[in-house]
């Protein structure tokens, strides 16, 4: 043994015994089979977080629900997956590879791996634009949302995020920094670039010291845009000054994505009656209940139906619109609602209707804001 102490690892080793694997970011030799046993133990795990974020849901919970992915892995068990029961009862806690930090590193490697088919798509298409626009995370740091929009070898129009990008100085020259130094790391080939599509603030927009104009020093080809679909969203966001309207989308916010509002619309009486099945069941915990009952009580209000109606009605005019605004034929579509806006005046006593039926349905009382305690009096 003192003779073989000081053996160099051989790469022919790898073709002698098909057992051994050598990794190179570890810069050691494991058992293959070992690998292969730790790959089949990760398989039902990442495919439970990918299963999650497909379909927007959830990892984890709270003290009182230890959270979606969680039990997904036990229905998994349940369903008759003998790698991951023996896994879990056998395994110690790091090894069942369910901690939060193994789920986060498992997301942010299906992230790189998404991230660099997207990159490299781009990289082989003709050209791109870039996107970006500020956000705040839900600790209050400013980042960068940052997008591509490019043209496949089929010439077929994609748009993709690629990733957030956190901005540590707040003025043009710093997002600009952001910006360059995010492009770079993902490795996207900058010569291509003929488009960036920001807001139209004065930091993104200026014409002497923007971020648009910065980039565009280095890379002349890049032709700036004022995001047709943002300048709608701005518009679409003055609505919240209505406090009817903003409430009633609060509420439907707890229940429901916005950009289903008008499914929600649709179907309000049959969440109605679960939220109140909900309130009283046994099976649900405190929280839940206490939950469905304040929703059922805010979508049995008059003026919640009423409002409801109102965004749905906007809502399937607009939403299209937002579609259409990243087509070649956007002004024809813009031209022919400006057109019916204009022509017509927004029948309400229809939508008032509606709502009133609604109401009558949940015996809901029907009041008028307008109407004031001396007309009530008068019979007015």
């Amino acid at each position: 043994m003192a003779s073989n102490s000081k053996r160099a690892f051989n790469l022919k080793y790898l073709e002698m015994y098909d057992w051994m694997i050598y990794s190179t970011k570890h810069k050691g030799v494991f058992l293959h089979k070992e690998v292969e046993d730790n790959r089949k133990k990760l398989r039902p795990i990442i495919k439970s977080i990918l299963f999650c974020g497909q379909h927007d849901i959830a990892l984890r919970g709270n003290t009182a629900n230890k959270g979606n992915f969680v039990d997904l892995l036990k229905f998994r068990i349940d369903s008759g997956d003998n790698i991951l029961s023996n896994n879990f009862d056998t395994a110690s806690g790091k090894s069942k590879y369910v901690l939060h930090r193994i789920q986060n590193e498992i997301i942010q490697v299906c992230g790189q791996v998404i991230r660099n088919d997207i990159v490299s798509q781009v990289n082989n298409s003709f050209a791109f634009s870039l996107l970006a626009d500020e956000t705040a995370d839900i600790a209050g740091k400013e980042q960068l949302s940052i997008g591509v929009r490019y043209i496949d070898i089929n010439y077929v129009v994609h748009e993709e995020f690629i990733g957030f990008s956190e901005i540590h100085i707040l003025n043009a020259e710093g997002i600009s920094k952001s910006i360059l130094e995010s492009t770079e790391k993902y490795g996207l080939n900058m010569l291509k670039l003929v488009g960036l599509g920001f807001d139209g603030c004065s930091t993104m927009s200026g014409k002497e010291n923007g971020v648009q104009t910065i980039i565009r020093k280095i890379y002349p080809t890049a032709c700036y845009f004022h995001c047709a679909s943002h300048k709608l969203n701005l518009v679409v966001n003055d609505q919240n000054s209505i406090p009817e309207i903003r409430n009633t989308i609060g509420t439907v916010k707890e229940i429901e994505k916005y950009k289903c509002i008008r499914l929600f619309d649709k179907n309000v009486i049959e969440i109605k009656t679960v939220l109140e099945k909900l309130s009283i069941s046994s099976e649900a915990n405190t929280v839940t209940r206490n939950r469905a009952f304040q929703l059922s009580l805010a979508t049995s209000n008059c003026t919640f139906l009423i409002s409801l109606k109102v965004i749905a009605y906007y809502s399937s005019v607009l939403e299209p619109v937002v579609t259409k605004l990243q087509g070649v034929m956007a002004i024809t579509v813009l031209e022919d609602i400006i057109q019916d806006f204009q022509g017509r005046e927004f029948e309400f006593k229809s939508v008032q209707e509606v709502s009133c039926a609604m109401c009558n349905i949940q015996a809901t009382r029907v009041s008028d804001p307008y109407r004031t305690q001396t007309s009530i009096r008068a019979g007015t």
